[in-house]
């Protein structure tokens, strides 16, 4: 058998659940407030879906910028892949 904590604590859930619906409907009312509300609701999701995407693409951009600058920093010192590999000097002149 269930304690009356138990009882208590669901009934406590139960009552929040029911006063959070009942505010709801209140405000809903109107049908054509209602429309409007999630229309309008709708619409800010939408937007903040945007804005969110928008930085998201622009810390991207910024991302890749100063990857490409580190890298035209760097390059003057760093040598060829083909010194590695044997096929050119340390300048990445083909060796003859």
């Amino acid at each position: 058998m269930s304690d009356a904590y138990d009882f208590v604590n669901n009934w406590g859930n139960l009552d929040n659940a029911l006063r959070r619906i009942a505010t709801r409907s209140s405000a809903y009312k109107d049908p054509t407030e209602r429309v409007f509300s999630e229309a309008e609701q709708e619409e800010k999701l939408k937007q903040a879906k945007e804005e969110f995407e928008e930085e998201l693409h622009q810390k991207r951009l910024e991302a890749i910028r100063a990857r490409l600058q580190l890298e035209n920093r760097d390059s003057w010192f760093r040598t060829s892949p083909y010194y590695w590999m044997g096929f050119s000097d340390r300048r990445g002149n083909p060796l003859k």
